[in-house]
């Protein structure tokens, strides 16, 4: 693609996306750059790659102290934006600061340590302890260290090397003015750079913090780019012809004040999808994994293919996205008339699809509200607004279709009058084969293709191919694609050129190797797609776990998120860049790192193990995660273990003691109904809610724990590795001072010891039950720990019996398949 082909909008979204580039190369301190600013060194690194012109004047222009600025509109809105983009930089007060000085080497700190307490918002205190980011590469783990360091130049070279190589990568493929590839280098780039390096020394070490930058290079560059791109589009709209005569300083600069929709040049767009829970777990247990995962991943797409609609609706880029995930979306748009006639338009299109395909169980529910420049600083309210808008459309559902509602129920379709679907038992939809190795059960189109989506998936996720969605305006011949709204996506293990040349887009699943985004239109998709590599079904998951052959469901999420994000926040700190960066990062747990910390790769947390054993697999597989919340399947000691992992991690990125998940953990079987699973996982996890959070239920309400007592579990079995041994896929149990009579006998007392709330006299039988044993040579130590525990003053009853459960568990193991 040459420059002259480039539209001058794109060029100036790439501008502002570009305009301080130049912080990061001075940064790096190269003998080149001695002596010069950040914009004389962004303007001459985006000229040396991109020519004179409003790309490289983007990074000359930005400033107002910049005669230039002032002599285009184009200049004058990246100006504008950069300054909207910047709102939560706190100034040097020279009355109540100490001092202040600009310096490299100063950290970003930790944007979660922002949040206080949700549960004492009121009391406008306890905020967590300081953290700060080092520098590195996001894609790969990294958490934030409680003393702050300094980013010497060093590091800031070994970035800008790496930065310079795929850039000059994308370049060569002419990839270069494709505004997501070059979004996604910044983001793996610069997500760890403080957008500005001012410290303020304040009153006291909290007064400094609470100024210190904590918004990084990356999400200040694309809150600029989709803010330029917004005001140009809203200024020309509602200027015209003055808008290519005229330098509209005056119009561009000015802050209105009103809160009128047509005096707000920006629209804040959200999106949400009501019925999720329903539609991805109503299901039978036939192909039940490939089917779950199909669904979960179709609602994905979904999403993304909603987003695209509006943002190619009204001309926008995806650095117009401020969130994607669990079901939700947010966008900024300019406030035009095109803008506004493009979301009705969608969610006409949207929910007039959904109700033929789905009968009335999804909804696209998506409203905006006019953002002022003002909201940049304090963008709460709007959110707030748009929050009770969707809310208030959930009310009235279906209303543009009340009268195909209240129709009369149709005849089932002919092939349905003895059967229905065996996946989602519809009978209004023709049968066929659901695939070709499932050729015994009949199912609609739908589920045909959501399976066949999740088998794909799966596929490609057991070679940890570089897996690739294309999006095609026409079916490709011989291809399993799922069609969304006229458009169809088929995944493919890795980008070939031969597919790629028909697409209308290609998303690049999990990828920040930016060699890879080959095509105009490469974006990335982040989604939790871990599965194992040797397990296709579930029946297999239960059989290769260590232990008894049980499948286990995990539903977790976030606590308190709402007030997280609409009061812990302090109302002078709720800017959009801080409330973008927290929703991203957020996301990019749940939906990149968590198939890192289930894979148990390396960099990340070391996992958590129960009993240690050698060559281990997570056997299980994400059904569901994004936004705050998932659902995992699997044997259910992976599934135990993993929550740990994933409480673990979460604690280490946000370094946040009030930022915290509960969670419920249930035991099935790898036939039982999906739909009656989902049930009891909910149910566990409410209750697990029910108090005061930070918790998990495992296997029944009755078993309720903080996850700081869960941690003891470990130690607490660990302590008796000598009266155990470690076999193949369980836990073996030689000829020693224990029994699994014993065992059980143990288990059965301290249950009736719970369930009669202390009335059982516990401490006679157990000394008789120890009484009858004598540890041989060897179990002495172990032996001891045991009984010291049991006859001591702080045991504690509830979690011993969970501890004697488990053990069973992993002694227990079948030779077949369930």
């Amino acid at each position: 693609m040459k420059m002259k082909d480039i539209p001058s909008k794109t060029k100036m979204v790439l501008g502002a996306l570009l305009h301080d580039i130049g912080k990061f190369k001075q940064r790096a301190a190269l003998e080149e750059d001695n002596g010069s600013t950040h914009v004389q060194i962004g303007y001459e690194w985006l000229k040396d790659h991109y020519g004179e012109g409003i790309i490289s004047a983007g990074a000359r222009n930005h400033h107002g102290n910049e005669p230039e600025t002032w002599e285009s509109n184009i200049s004058l809105i990246i100006y504008e934006a950069d300054n909207c983009s910047a709102a939560e930089r706190k100034k040097y007060d020279p009355q109540n600061d100490k001092g202040k000085e600009w310096h490299r080497k100063i950290q970003l700190a930790n944007v979660f340590s922002r949040i206080r307490d949700p549960v004492r918002v009121k009391d406008g205190s306890f905020f967590p302890s300081m953290s700060y980011y080092p520098l590195g590469v996001l894609g790969e783990w990294i958490e934030p260290l409680g003393e702050e360091g300094a980013n010497d130049k060093d590091a800031y070279r070994r970035l800008w090397a790496g930065f310079s190589r795929e850039f000059d990568i994308l370049k060569r493929k002419s990839c270069h003015y494709n505004v997501e590839a070059i979004a996604h280098l910044l983001e793996k780039y610069t997500s760890f750079i403080p957008a500005i390096t001012l410290k303020v020394y304040g009153g006291d070490d909290a007064a400094s913090y609470r100024k210190h930058p904590d918004i990084s290079l990356f999400d200040h560059l694309k809150i600029t780019a989709a803010t330029a791109s917004c005001l140009y589009d809203y200024y020309a709209a509602r200027y015209q012809s003055k808008f290519n005569e005229n330098v509209l300083k005056d119009e561009i600069t000015n802050w209105e004040t009103s809160g009128d929709t047509n005096s707000a040049p920006l629209l804040l767009i959200g999106g949400d999808i009501s019925g999720v829970q329903n539609f991805i777990y109503t299901i039978s247990s036939k192909g039940a994994l490939k089917s779950l995962k199909g669904r979960s991943f179709y609602l994905e797409l979904l999403i993304e293919h909603t987003v695209d609609m509006l943002l190619e609706g009204f001309d926008q880029t995806r650095c117009n996205i401020i969130f994607t995930g669990g079901g939700h979306f947010y966008l900024l748009a300019p406030n035009s008339e095109t803008a506004q006639k493009t979301v009705a338009f969608v969610r006409s299109r949207i929910n007039d699809y959904l109700f033929k395909s789905f009968n009335a169980s999804l909804q696209m529910h998506i409203d905006f509200v006019p953002f002022l420049k003002q909201n940049f600083s304090d963008a709460s309210g709007p959110w707030r607004e748009l929050g009770r808008k969707i809310e208030s459309s959930k009310q009235r559902k279906w209303e543009h279709h009340l009268e195909d509602l209240l129709d009369e129920p149709a005849m089932p379709e002919e092939s349905c009058l003895t059967r229905n679907c065996e996946i989602c038992g519809r009978e209004d939809q023709p049968l066929n084969p659901l695939s070709d190795d499932k050729s015994e059960l009949l199912s609609c189109q739908y589920c045909r293709e959501q399976y066949l989506l999740g088998s794909s998936l799966q596929a490609a996720a057991r070679k940890k191919n570089r897996v690739v969605i294309y999006r095609m305006n026409d079916r490709p011949a011989g291809k399993n694609d799922i069609c969304i709204n006229d458009c169809f996506y088929h995944i493919g293990e890795s980008y070939k050129d031969d597919v790629g040349k028909n697409a209308s887009a290609v998303f690049h699943l999990n990828d920040w190797d930016l060699s890879n985004y080959v095509h105009p239109h490469s974006r990335p998709l982040m989604a939790g797609v871990f599965f194992p590599e040797d397990c296709r079904e579930l029946e297999d998951m239960a059989l290769e776990g260590f232990g008894m052959n049980r499948i286990g469901v995990l539903k977790m999420d976030v606590d308190n998120l709402g007030t997280i994000f609409s009061q812990s926040l302090p109302e002078n700190e709720r800017t959009l860049s801080r409330m973008a960066s927290l929703s991203r990062n957020m996301s990019l747990f749940f939906k990149y790192h968590i198939n890192g910390i289930l894979g148990m790769d390396e960099g990340y947390p070391t996992p958590f193990l129960l009993w240690d054993r050698k060559d281990v697999k997570r056997y299980l597989t994400i059904v569901y995660s994004g936004g705050d919340d998932l659902f995992l399947i699997g044997h259910w000691l992976d599934i135990l273990e993993s929550s740990f992992d994933i409480n673990a991690a979460l604690r280490r990125l946000t370094a946040n003691p009030y930022i915290t998940v509960s969670g419920g953990i249930i035991l099935g079987d790898s036939h039982d109904p999906i739909y009656h699973l989902a049930h009891q996982a909910h149910t566990a996890e409410k209750a697990a809610k029910s108090g005061t959070k930070q918790s998990i239920t495992i296997f029944s309400r009755e078993h309720v724990f903080k996850w700081n007592l869960v941690a003891l579990f470990q130690e607490r079995i660990r302590s008796l590795a000598d009266l155990f041994t470690t076999e193949q896929n369980h836990l073996g149990l030689p000829e020693g001072p224990l029994s699994r009579s014993m065992l059980h006998r143990m288990l059965l007392l301290f249950r009736e010891h719970r369930e009669k709330n202390g009335a059982v006299w516990l401490l006679p039988h157990l000394a008789y039950l120890f009484g009858r044993f004598r540890p041989s040579e060897g179990f002495e130590k172990s032996w001891s720990s045991l009984k010291d525990y049991v006859f001591s003053t702080n045991v504690d009853w509830h979690h011993l019996e969970m501890v004697v459960l488990l053990i069973l568990m992993m002694m227990r193991k079948e030779k077949d398949k369930q």
